[in-house]
């Protein structure tokens, strides 16, 4: 029996409840610790890695390290809004090595209708960030394309997983976005994380079900 998944529910379960009650020792022990358990997913096959999965790892990699950029008592936004931006770019990249890229475009508009939305209502408090948000905006955009690419030109299960993580991926930073620079959101803390460690989840086991019929 694998006992991966329970692990990784139940230190996301802790730091939900550190983070809600503000323990952050606890959330600085937790937090990591949930996304430490999600890479050992992409091992479960042993080592060395195939190709789509090493750049998921790296994409794996630089999510923790802007996990715990996001940590207090010391929270350096930028850097972690940088290591986030990076960690898209290696799903991207992993993303079109299956099959290329997608230039179907079509199913991307809905998304960028929507992300004008949100950009409309957080541009007045941006600030400094401004341009960072644009670009981490436009890099997780193109991930969702390329994902949502994956799941109508590949098998049903794999390009499921790809798909399904990068849009709650998505969902994940809009409900983040919206809550630190527009207004707070009930449980928003609660629901940011929990659809951020479901899309990593997603996106770390489906380097192990890929080709997978």
């Amino acid at each position: 029996m694998n006992l991966l998944p329970v692990f990784i529910s139940l230190s996301a379960l802790f730091h939900l409840w550190a983070d809600h009650h503000q323990k952050n020792i606890l959330s600085m022990i937790f937090k990591p610790l949930t996304m430490v358990l999600i890479i050992l997913i992409v091992f479960e096959r042993g080592i060395p890695l195939q190709d789509y999965a090493t750049f998921i790892l790296w994409g794996l990699i630089f999510s923790l390290i802007g996990d715990m950029m996001l940590l207090k008592p010391w929270y350096k936004f930028e850097w972690g809004l940088g290591s986030f931006l990076i960690g898209h770019v290696f799903y991207v990249i992993a993303f079109t090595r299956v099959g290329g890229v997608k230039w179907d475009i079509l199913p991307l508009l809905p998304f960028i209708a929507f992300c004008l939305w949100l950009y409309r209502n957080i541009d007045p408090n941006l600030g400094r960030v401004k341009f960072p948000v644009i670009a981490y905006m436009t890099v997780i955009l193109v991930m969702m394309w390329q994902g949502m690419g994956i799941r109508l030109e590949d098998n049903p299960q794999f390009g499921m997983y790809v798909a399904v993580g990068a849009f709650i991926f998505c969902v994940s930073d809009s409900l983040l976005a919206y809550q630190k620079f527009k207004q707070p959101i009930k449980y928003g803390n609660i629901l940011v994380l929990s659809t951020y460690y479901v899309a990593q989840y997603l996106l770390a086991k489906s380097s192990l079900i890929i080709g997978v019929n």
